[in-house]
């Protein structure tokens, strides 16, 4: 049975092409986060008055979300590529091995997808969230789909689904905020995940 994942079919852009006023706000979302980022500094950014911000959004809140819906959907693109092409332990291994290098050749873009998400603006935790609960079933379901592939037993997909979601955001959270100590968070929590599939 091959991996597939049809709404994510797409192949995802290797880095997203941003209008000025969604680079100048994902720029400053990303440096200073929510709060930080004003409708003014964004506005100089792109080189156009505040006034005209609004005529591509309603609100900086809304400006916010529509960037992370995007980033979140090319996330889940490129993960899907590579299990789909490797599998889910070479894809895993690959989708790990590679966020450092996207965190330097597109830290704006990643660096506020994961901001956002593990620490999200206290006033929009419920939006966020909200919009994570869009995207967390297919996660989910694409997890789920490359271990019965694998050949893991079925009353075990779920536990094993919601144990690949652990050593994610564990990796995710490492090469956020400790890249110092990524390499080693990785090798730890790699190999725990990987004799625990292959025991499966």
């Amino acid at each position: 049975m091959a991996l597939e994942m049809p709404a994510y079919a797409d192949p995802p852009e290797p880095l997203p092409v941003f209008t000025r006023l969604h680079a100048s706000a994902l720029r400053l979302f990303a440096s200073k986060g929510y709060d930080g980022a004003h409708v003014s500094d964004i506005a100089r950014g792109a080189g156009i008055r505040k006034s005209s911000v609004y005529a591509h959004c309603q609100s900086k809140e809304d400006l916010f979300m529509g960037l992370l819906r995007r980033v979140m959907d090319r996330e889940l693109r490129i993960m899907c590529a590579m299990l789909i092409e490797n599998g889910i332990l070479g894809g895993l291994r690959r989708y790990f091995v590679t966020l450092k290098d996207r965190l330097e050749e597109d830290p704006p873009c990643y660096r506020f997808l994961l901001r956002s998400v593990y620490t999200p603006p206290l006033e929009m935790s419920r939006a966020v969230f909200s919009l994570g609960m869009e995207f967390f079933p297919d996660l989910t379901e694409l997890f789920r789909k490359a271990l019965e592939d694998r050949g893991v037993r079925p009353d075990r997909l779920d536990q094993l689904a919601e144990a690949t979601l652990g050593v994610m955001d564990s990796v995710h959270v490492a090469s956020l905020y400790c890249p110092q100590a990524f390499d080693r968070r990785l090798d730890a929590v790699w190999t725990m995940y990987e004799r625990h599939l292959i025991d499966s």
